[in-house]
């Protein structure tokens, strides 16, 4: 029965574990489909008023004709990638994701305690391991987001150049400093949190419902190796 018990909470834990890297990979996904929405077309307007379109890798004040020549992109510096990062509040983005972690971990454990192999634990028993998994996933979200943040960084820095010009660079920054970009970042925790309570749920039954289907066949090609 011990055995049976601590496999179930391995189990568990395992699952916790899981989850942490899959929503920073979600919410990076946002972040990316946020930005390449606002790459398809931008405005830029300069001195004189005239209003400059680039769509993807052009970029330039208006199409001036095939035979003259073009000017190379220039990559972007690392002080002006930072600076979008500070802008778009990446950091500050990943951090709030925090809440939205903590009650998907809540919905994971709740669902998980229902494994039968947990069954048979008692009350206190069920407290006792709530508060055990809730710890151990508090501190692996501490832990984790923070490594998360700087390997965000060191990463938007290579890739970002490989993407973006200078000009495209230029241009989220200044969309994302103004006052329509700025309200639109203010919305993102809340959405976020929101799309992940709405999410999660149904996410998670998927998720019970594949391990039930699949738990017998791979439980009989664990007894084969194990015989």
């Amino acid at each position: 029965m011990k055995k049976s018990l601590t496999l179930g909470a391995l189990s568990l834990a395992g699952m916790l574990t899981v989850t942490t890297p899959a929503l920073a990979e979600l919410t990076l996904a946002e972040s990316s489909q946020g930005n390449s929405a606002n790459k398809g077309m931008k405005h830029s307007i300069n001195g004189g008023g005239q209003v400059s379109l680039y769509s993807g890798g052009y970029s330039g004040s208006s199409y001036a004709g095939a035979n003259e020549k073009q000017v190379p992109a220039q990559i972007p510096t690392d002080a002006s990638l930072l600076e979008l990062m500070e802008v778009m509040r990446m950091t500050e983005m990943m951090q709030s994701m925090t809440v939205a972690q903590g009650e998907m971990m809540d919905s994971v454990m709740q669902s998980a305690l229902q494994d039968k192999d947990l069954q048979q634990i008692t009350e206190t028993q069920r407290q006792q391991m709530v508060r055990v998994l809730s710890d151990y996933t508090q501190e692996l979200m501490a832990d984790s987001n923070k490594a998360m943040i700087d390997i965000v960084k060191k990463h938007f820095l290579v890739l970002a150049k490989q993407h973006y010009t200078q000009a495209e660079v230029d241009a989220q920054i200044a969309f994302y400093s103004s006052d329509i970009g700025q309200r639109i970042l203010d919305k993102q925790p809340t959405f976020m949190q929101a799309y992940m309570k709405a999410i999660t749920p149904e996410t998670m039954d998927v998720v019970n419902q594949t391990q039930q289907k699949l738990k017998p066949k791979l439980k009989q090609e664990l007894e084969r190796i194990l015989r």
